[in-house]
């Protein structure tokens, strides 16, 4: 597969494209401005640039007052949900209280044997 035989070149127009990495809107979005870094070749050099864009955009909404926060992260492989065979990023606003706020909400809860790790329990 390439970058040009993916669903979302086929389907959509990009956000932004940077050359060797474009953003795309998620079509099933977990919350509004769900937007995924699709690197254009299938190499650790344009995946790292996938990264390094969308913590730019994280960095720049955090500055501006859009977003509290982000989630930034691929899945790899069928057991880990990934779903569209071509690296992409996701990337997910976050927000303070747009969630359970006893929760950290972050990544580790992804795995059904995730649990929350309280700040009195963490072990160096």
């Amino acid at each position: 597969m390439t970058y040009e035989e993916t669903v979302w070149v086929s389907n959509d127009t990009p956000l932004h494209d940077y050359g060797k990495v474009a953003i795309f809107l998620d079509k099933d979005p977990v919350i509004t401005s769900h937007l995924l870094f699709i690197p254009k070749e299938n190499t650790n050099e344009c995946i790292a640039q996938a990264y390094k864009k969308a913590l730019e955009w994280a960095e720049t909404w955090i500055l501006t007052g859009g977003i509290d926060g982000a989630n930034i992260g691929q899945n790899v492989g069928v057991a880990a949900g990934q779903t569209v065979m071509w690296p992409h990023i996701h990337f997910i606003p976050r927000r303070e209280g747009d969630s359970d706020k006893n929760a950290s909400n972050g990544i580790r809860l992804s795995h059904p044997g995730g649990v929350q790790i309280d700040e009195h329990s963490k072990q160096l």
